[in-house]
């Protein structure tokens, strides 16, 4: 499964679940947990990206931009159509964050190693090298904590499962062992652990194991359409459409 058909997967479950808060009588519960297929793609995709990118500084510019873009659709769908009663940040400030907390775990990795090969020669480096290290953990800590206190979409475990994806990139049993695991995980905290909202957490549930089942497909490749901008413009335009339906309908 190429990149191009998990990003048109991504973009419809993210729709369908979008489109539930529209549409009266909609089967909430099916269309939540397509959309709980979403963001696990996205997120994995922005990992691909960061490895990829022939230009790491204008992908997160670009990511930058269309996160400022994005906000005003965000909130007129989130806020207008009265799915939340509170001013949050769209997802695109997660996946964000999420890329900068991989520049720092690189940064934090190769600061590691560089302290373990010279163990011997303990010096003024080598403090230099710790202080860095610090440095790092804290940018990738304030990056999850600001990704929560920030009220971003997914919030710390959104960043949380770009990181995870990354560091498990190339460790393709344990990754697809412990995918399942990662949403699992996402699902008690979406259900902040109250085993009681059944029809709350089967879908979430379901999602997230659909989305792992999906990735494991992954097999590397582009595809053969690329199509950048219409998947970074598809998000904004279409909660500006589904927030004109909306005022249509009520």
């Amino acid at each position: 499964m190429s990149v191009f058909l998990l990003k048109i997967i991504a973009i419809v479950c993210m729709f369908c679940d979008h489109i539930r808060y529209i549409v009266p009588n909609a089967d909430t519960e099916s269309l939540r947990l397509f959309g709980r297929i979403a963001f696990p793609i996205f997120a994995f995709l922005i990992t691909e990206g960061y490895v990829h990118t022939k230009n790491l500084k204008k992908y997160i510019m670009r990511l930058g931009f269309f996160a400022l873009l994005s906000e005003i659709p965000y909130i007129l769908f989130t806020v207008g159509c009265k799915i939340c009663d509170k001013v949050e940040l769209n997802v695109i400030f997660t996946l964000f964050c999420g890329i900068l907390t991989l520049i720092f775990y690189d940064k934090a990795k190769k600061n590691l190693l560089s302290l373990v090969a010279e163990k011997e020669n303990f010096g003024k480096d080598v403090i230099k090298r710790i202080f860095f290290l610090a440095g790092y953990i804290i940018s990738i800590s304030l990056l999850i904590i600001l990704a929560q206190e920030a009220h971003m979409d997914y919030g710390a475990w959104g960043v949380g499962v770009i990181l995870i994806f990354y560091i498990l990139r190339e460790k393709k049993i344990l990754k697809n062992v412990l995918i399942s695991s990662i949403f699992i995980i996402g699902l008690f905290v979406k259900c902040k652990m109250n085993l009681n909202s059944i029809n709350y957490c089967i879908p979430l549930f379901a999602g997230y194991i659909c989305s792992a089942a999906i990735l494991i497909q992954y097999n590397g490749e582009v595809g053969k359409y690329k199509m950048k901008y219409f998947f970074y413009l598809f998000y904004p335009i279409h909660m500006v459409v589904l927030y004109w339906i909306y005022n249509i309908i009520h």
